[in-house]
């Protein structure tokens, strides 16, 4: 039986074969994510909504150490302008080489209010949003955390 668990473990394992290189995780350092962050517009936002949990793609921007997305006054991501926790994920990942990574920004949502600060958001970002209809509502989130890893295939 031990022989075949050998031979198991092999094919499981292609790295150990030399059929194939064997994955490794490696973590980013904070600087990594935020270069990352400020290169990248689409992610995923997760919060404990009034009715359970919400994952929701969102277009953002990430500028000057702070997130912000755009929404509509209807919208269920307009809940974020009470101040709320929240994940912010963003990665990119390519399944035909099975390599890629992956951030995640923790932190507080919080709706920008102030006129001043709307205005210099309008004339300053160039935040897009995918949805259609107005999007008025400006939602920043300050970071209280920021993990990254990257997943490579090793030689």
């Amino acid at each position: 039986m031990n022989a075949n668990r050998g031979t198991e473990r092999s094919a499981i394992d292609p790295g150990r074969s030399g059929r194939a290189p064997v994955p490794s995780f490696v973590r980013l350092s904070e600087p990594e994510c935020v270069a990352l962050l400020e290169s990248h517009s689409i992610g995923r936002i997760s919060w404990q909504a009034a009715d359970g949990p919400q994952i929701l793609p969102v277009s953002f921007t990430f500028t000057e150490g702070i997130a912000y997305l755009r929404t509509s006054p209807q919208s269920v991501l307009s809940e974020l302008v009470r101040p709320t926790d929240v994940a912010l994920e963003v990665d990119e990942l390519d399944p035909d080489t099975r390599t890629g990574w992956s951030i995640v920004v923790y932190g507080q949502a919080r709706g920008v209010a102030a006129t001043s600060e709307i205005a210099h958001l309008w004339e300053s970002l160039d935040l897009v949003p995918w949805a259609p209809g107005g999007r008025s509502v400006f939602v920043q989130i300050q970071p209280s955390r920021i993990r990254g890893r990257v997943i490579r295939r090793g030689g």
